[in-house]
């Protein structure tokens, strides 16, 4: 899979986002970009598509949220590894905010940097990793 770039300039359009990213596979997808970038509600429309029901927060302050099929981290707060997060993460989808924070060596990884353009519009950059 090359990389690929989509534009948005609202948030609704975000759908358009979770719709390609489930046209590939994946475990683990890394999601990087600014305070504010949107990576949370990007996480809570994934967690809506994989049949969340719950209601979808930051796990800044624990780290880490499990749902049924969905492990959610923060690693803002985060050096190092995840090997202490590990045993949560059979047979579920990973979504790690801030992984460039951390050292991670995952196959089956997705992905995502959200960077605002000079119009204040949210490029999403999205690639294959291994």
């Amino acid at each position: 899979m090359k990389q690929i770039n989509i534009e948005l300039n609202n948030i609704i359009d975000l759908k358009r986002v979770v719709d390609y990213i489930f046209k590939q596979e994946w475990q683990f997808l890394y999601l990087n970009g600014d305070l504010g970038a949107g990576k949370t509600t990007l996480t809570k429309l994934i967690a809506k598509e994989l049949g969340i029901k719950e209601n979808v927060v930051s796990p800044t302050f624990n780290k880490m949220k499990i749902y049924d099929n969905l492990v959610h981290i923060d690693a803002y707060n985060l050096k190092g590894d995840l090997e202490s997060f590990e045993d949560y993460f059979e047979d579920k989808k990973v979504i790690i905010e801030w992984s460039n924070n951390l050292v991670l060596d995952y196959k089956n990884v997705l992905c995502v940097d959200i960077k605002f353009d000079e119009n204040g519009n949210r490029n999403y950059k999205i690639w294959k990793e291994n």
